[in-house]
């Protein structure tokens, strides 16, 4: 990438490994993207929570529209679920067993391999 700008981010995980960090909201039929959002660095002085605000912000418009979110497991937030809620929208994602708000049934077991599918929150 060449310039400089002050909000290049290090992504060791990517071919180039400096790049920007764009969050999108896109259209599920078409792909088409709505939206999006350049993270230029920390939300002010206080810390945040980067994925839900990022969120928020982007599904801003979409509010009582009766839409669904996807999102991955960086994202996905039980605060944020109940935000969407309220907002007339719901939320899908994928969750890693280290998160607080998941129950402890669902971080260990034995079964949770032979099981593809539990539903874990009525919100």
């Amino acid at each position: 990438m060449e310039g400089r700008v002050k909000f290049l981010q290090y992504l060791p995980s990517k071919p180039d490994n400096y790049g920007l960090k764009i969050f999108w909201i896109c259209d599920s039929k078409t792909a088409y993207p709505l939206r999006a959002i350049s993270y230029i660095g920390k939300y002010g002085e206080r810390r945040t929570n980067l994925g839900r605000e990022t969120v928020k912000e982007l599904a801003m418009p979409y509010c009582k529209s009766g839409r669904n979110i996807t999102f991955d497991n960086f994202i996905t937030d039980k605060e944020l679920l109940l935000w969407l809620r309220k907002q007339g929208l719901t939320g899908v994602g994928t969750v890693r067993r280290v998160k607080r708000f998941l129950p402890e049934k669902f971080k260990h077991g034995k079964d949770l391999k032979k099981i593809r599918i539990k539903l874990c929150f009525h919100l």
